[in-house]
């Protein structure tokens, strides 16, 4: 087994700017109250994990719903 001293020095990647716009909790409480039955659990699932849905998303949100295509203008990593 090699020892710390025989391993190569590892540079480490520059991070990126952290991304601007999340809600916090008591915020998403007040949206997801105003949003319908059928999006309640995709929304809360996006908040709690990060996860999104893709651009061109036909994902099925329950009860034959369906969010569609969504189609949001193109933007950048630090753009609010």
């Amino acid at each position: 087994m090699a020892s710390f001293k025989e391993m190569p020095p590892i540079e480490m990647l520059k991070e990126p700017p952290a991304r601007k716009g999340f809600l916090e909790l008591a915020g998403f409480q007040k949206l997801r109250e105003q949003l319908p039955e059928y999006l309640k659990p995709v929304v809360t699932l996006g908040f709690y994990t990060g996860m999104r849905l893709g651009r061109d998303s036909k994902s099925q949100v329950g009860a034959g719903q369906s969010l569609g295509s969504h189609n949001p203008p193109e933007r950048g990593r630090n753009q609010e």
